[in-house]
C-alpha cells in the first residue's frame, strides 16, 4: 500500500484539553457523502447539548439545497452552518474552532480529509465504509460508526464527549498514523517500487 501524499509540517497538531460538543463535516453536497446522515445525527445531539454546533463545509453536487431544507424541517438552523467550500487555512481555522470531524460516506477510498483532520488533533468518527475500516482500527485512532445510521454516529460523538481519556488517545494515535502519510515517507516508498 502506498499512501496519499500529505504535507504534514502543514498540518500543525491543535492541543485540546476537553472537547465540546462542536461537529465538523467536510465533504461535497453528494449523495455518495450522506449529507443527511449528519444533520439527522445533529438532530439528536441537539436535543441533549444546548451549545451544539456544526459546520457543514463543501461545495455544492446536488445535494445543497436538499442538506438545507432537512435543517430547516428539523429547525437546526441555528445550529448548523454552511460555508462553502473551505481552503487550507479555513480547514486549520475550523480545526481550531470545532472539537470532532465525522465522516458519513456511502462508499470511499481513502479520504485526505480524513488524514488532513487526524494531524490536526481532531478525534474522526467515520461510517464503516470502503477504505476506512482500514485507515481507522475503531477506539485505537478513530471511531467507526455504521453506514447511514444517525443513531449510531451520535452515540459515538457523545462517547468521545464523556470519555477524555479515549478521546486522548485517539487524537494522539491519530497524529501518528496521520504522519505515516508525509511526503518524505511516501516518496521513499515509491522510490523503492520504481
Amino acid at each position: 500500500i502506498i499512501e496519499n501524499l500529505l504535507p504534514i509540517d502543514e498540518y500543525p497538531f491543535i492541543q485540546k484539553d476537553h472537547l465540546s460538543p462542536r461537529i465538523l463535516w467536510m465533504r461535497s453536497f453528494h449523495e455518495v457523502y450522506n449529507p443527511f446522515m449528519a444533520v439527522k445525527a445533529a438532530a439528536i445531539l441537539s436535543k441533549k447539548y444546548p451549545d451544539f454546533k456544526m459546520v457543514m463545509a463543501g461545495s455544492d453536487s446536488g445535494l445543497l439545497n436538499k442538506t438545507k431544507e432537512l435543517v430547516n424541517e428539523l429547525g437546526l438552523q441555528e445550529q448548523i452552518i454552511f460555508p462553502g467550500y473551505v481552503d487550507m487555512n479555513g480547514k486549520r481555522k475550523l480545526a481550531d474552532e470545532y472539537d470532532i470531524y465525522i465522516n458519513t460516506n456511502i462508499v470511499d477510498n481513502s479520504p485526505v480529509s480524513v488524514i488532513e483532520f487526524m494531524a490536526m488533533g481532531l478525534p474522526v468518527i467515520a461510517a464503516n465504509a470502503g477504505g476506512l475500516p482500514y485507515m481507522i482500527t475503531d477506539k485505537i485512532n478513530g471511531l467507526l460508526c455504521n453506514s447511514d445510521d444517525e443513531n449510531d454516529l451520535a452515540n459515538k460523538i457523545q462517547l468521545l464527549l464523556n470519555d477524555p481519556a479515549l478521546s486522548t488517545l485517539i487524537r494522539s494515535n491519530a497524529r501518528k498514523y496521520a504522519e505515516n502519510y508525509d511526503e518524505k515517507i511516501v516518496l521513499e516508498k515509491w522510490k523503492k517500487i520504481l
